[in-house]
Order: structure tokens, then C-alpha cells, then sequence
């Protein structure tokens, strides 16, 4: 089953003033890798969409768009950071890819789970 590409039609994130950019470690150029692309989704709350490097959520107006190492931010929170983490965890998991990934389906809900060389778990909620 193919997985989505994370695009919402209809929808762009505002161009924030200067003022509320800034630089990161983890520039645009991570969310084109669609290795980390699967895991930050994970890591991103439900009600966050996603086009190329721009972010949205649509729960609290929230806007990050990355261009090179600068991030422009709207809203009251800085949904980059949130990647920031996600990309610094997924590389010291040793850049996790789909694959390696399991789905579990029950009564209880549906569940992303990773296990990591090193024998822990991570599970996420779908």
C-alpha cells in the first residue's frame, strides 16, 4: 500500500515576516528524504499536514516553512522543532527506513511499532 505524500490540496503556509525565522541544524533539505519523511510524520501530531517543506496545523495555526538552514515560523508554536528532534533521534537509530517498521491492527487501536538494534521498542499510535 503506498503511503501518502504527507500533501494537503488547498491549503499554503504564509510567508512569515523575518522577524520570526530563524536558523537550523536540520535544514529543508530533510523532509526530501523519504526515509526521515515516514518517522517525522510519525513523530508530528495528527493534525499537521505537510507540502514539500512548508508545515501546517490545522489545530492552532502553527506554520513552519524551511528554506536552506532558515525556518520561517508562524503561529504560537515552532512546529520545526519537533523535526529537529525527529531528525536527531532517527540518526542515532541509525537512520531507520520503512521496512523495518511493523503495523499491528486490534480492539485496542492500530500501532506503528520500530524495534532498534539495541532491543528497544518504540510504538506509535495511527
Amino acid at each position: 500500500m503506498p503511503l501518502r505524500d504527507g500533501k494537503e490540496p488547498g491549503w499554503e503556509v504564509p510567508e512569515p515576516t523575518s522577524a520570526d525565522s530563524r536558523t537550523t541544524e536540520s535544514g529543508a533539505h530533510v523532509l526530501d528524504d523519504p526515509g526521515f519523511v515516514f518517522w517525522a510524520d510519525l513523530h508530528l501530531a495528527p493534525t499537521v499536514v505537510r507540502d514539500g517543506h512548508a508545515l501546517r496545523d490545522t489545530a492552532d495555526g502553527s506554520t513552519a516553512h524551511a528554506q536552506g538552514r532558515t525556518v520561517a515560523l508562524g503561529g504560537p508554536r515552532d512546529l520545526w522543532r519537533t523535526v529537529e528532534a525527529a531528525h536527531q533521534v532517527w540518526l542515532d537509530r541509525n537512520r531507520p527506513r520503512r521496512e523495518w517498521f511493523t503495523v499491528e491492527a486490534g480492539p485496542e487501536g492500530q500501532f506503528a511499532g520500530y524495534t532498534a538494534p539495541d532491543g528497544s521498542t518504540t510504538r506509535w499510535s495511527l
